[in-house]
């Protein structure tokens, strides 16, 4: 199945942001895209060389850094919330997306050590269980095609027994290298279920009107 969003969308985003709504480029990398989002969300994907980076805002301010390996294998990911939680990999103890298996197979299992810090809790290990799944479902975004997929991960203190419980929706395009995340819940051992509206409405490239914006007009108030 395959939908298309329309140059409407796009349309709705192409005031874009001032020069004041621009997310400033860290040292060494390079924006190649701005994903404009539901609820006033923006996600810009950077190349830096050594590794990606995806950085998410929600009318012009951070909500959640994403790095990856070029690959795109996670190591780690801070929120602005939740006192600053941070969620690094440890090295060599498993992987996240394999993505070249993901798109050969369909689906790609995740593991590995992820230790959790935030300004009271320093370095707690948590395992990562989780699984990568395609929908079967491609997007057209921005004039690209993507394939759906939705990520199902559990963080937890001891292996088994449940913990922080995430499921997101994926969106890969391996012809442009890129990937983001999207709309996604969050839980704790099942309970306390929050939901985060972050579906993708259109993206900008470099040169386009609203790249490397923080504010979308579409969906602000």
């Amino acid at each position: 199945m395959k939908t298309t969003m329309t140059a409407l969308a796009f349309g709705l985003l192409a005031s874009g942001a001032s020069a004041d709504d621009q997310m400033v480029l860290p040292a060494g990398c390079t924006a190649i895209a701005t994903v404009q989002k539901s609820q006033c969300h923006a996600t810009t994907v950077l190349d830096c060389g050594d590794r990606k980076e995806a950085h998410t805002f929600q009318d012009g301010g951070y909500r959640v850094i994403h790095v990856y390996k070029p690959d795109w294998e996670m190591t780690e990911f801070r929120f602005a919330e939740m006192g600053g939680a941070r969620m690094t990999a440890v090295p060599d103890t498993g992987s996240n997306i394999r993505l070249s298996e993901l798109l050969e197979t369909g689906s790609s299992e995740e593991d590995g050590v992820f230790l959790l810090n935030t300004g009271v809790i320093r370095d707690r290990k948590y395992t990562l269980e989780g699984r990568v799944e395609l929908t079967g479902e491609d997007v057209d975004i921005g004039g690209a095609t993507f394939k759906k997929g939705r990520i199902y991960r559990t963080f937890a203190l001891k292996p088994g027994a449940g913990g922080l419980e995430f499921e997101v929706d994926l969106y890969v395009s391996p012809e442009r290298d890129l990937m983001f995340e999207a709309s996604w819940q969050r839980s704790i051992f099942g309970n306390n279920l929050e939901t985060f509206d972050q579906a993708p409405v259109s993206i900008a490239w470099p040169g386009d009107a609203g790249f490397m914006a923080t504010r979308p007009e579409v969906g602000c108030e």
